[in-house]
């Protein structure tokens, strides 16, 4: 039977291994949903790999998701008709 402490060592190794492999393939992904995010909907995107995708807006650069709540909250409205196209 061979020494169990030396299979641990490269059972731990392999594992840390693994583990940066998964987060490095996550932030790629997250790279590149927010560049495609940028390509789809005309705008200008960037990425940060602390604090995720931005969005340029004439108000300065706003998270991605701020972006799709917002979306979501002006489609909601102007589905409900409370908004019209003269502003009122």
């Amino acid at each position: 039977m061979k020494n169990q402490k030396g299979s641990s060592g490269v059972e731990l190794i392999v594992s840390l291994v693994m583990l940066a492999v998964f987060l490095f393939l996550g932030m790629l992904w997250n790279m590149y949903s927010c560049s495609n995010y940028g390509s789809l909907t005309d705008r200008v995107t960037k990425y940060s790999v602390v604090s995720g995708c931005y969005v340029k807006t004439t108000s300065g650069w706003i998270p991605q998701e701020e972006m799709s709540k917002r979306a979501y909250g002006n489609s909601v409205v102007e589905a409900e008709g409370k908004v019209t196209k003269d502003g009122n």
